[in-house]
């Protein structure tokens, strides 16, 4: 399903966003809020606490995946 259809008048190139693109894409700031205090609350010590939250190498695939499974669950709830 399409959350904005083709329009060729509008820009032939683009053949429309799909509903679930969408949706991740409106999880993703959520996805990362939830990540980033995940990040804060296993890591109990002062130095961690006082710094500014650094991504390693796995947290940009989590936050995706993440994104993405909210957006399954909102695809699931339109059923």
């Amino acid at each position: 399903m399409k959350a904005f259809p083709y329009d060729p008048m509008f820009n032939p190139c683009h053949n429309g966003m799909d509903l679930r693109d969408y949706y991740a894409s409106k999880a993703i700031s959520i996805s990362y809020q939830m990540w980033k205090e995940y990040y804060f609350s296993i890591e109990n010590d002062s130095t961690t606490k006082n710094s500014s939250f650094q991504i390693d190498e796995q947290y940009p695939t989590l936050i995706a995946k993440t994104a993405y499974e909210l957006a399954d669950a909102m695809m699931e709830a339109r059923k």
